[in-house]
């Protein structure tokens, strides 16, 4: 399974299924969000992004509400 990882200094590391979920949680724009993960891989308000390949990530840790 592909998943981004959002990591932050002060709130953690968190896992999303897509662009959108990531984007409405960390309170920036999708094509922000997107750049990052696939271009300049420069961190979005705080957040490090990364696309990465997850088996054992907890379902709790995984699109956040």
């Amino acid at each position: 399974m592909r998943l981004i990882k959002a990591e932050h200094n002060e709130k953690g590391i968190w896992y999303f299924s897509n662009i959108r979920r990531c984007a409405q949680y960390i309170g920036a724009g999708d094509p922000n969000v997107n750049t990052s993960l696939n271009k300049t891989h420069r961190p979005v308000k705080g957040w490090n992004l990364e696309w990465i390949e997850a088996y054992d990530i907890i379902c709790k840790y995984i699109d956040p509400e």
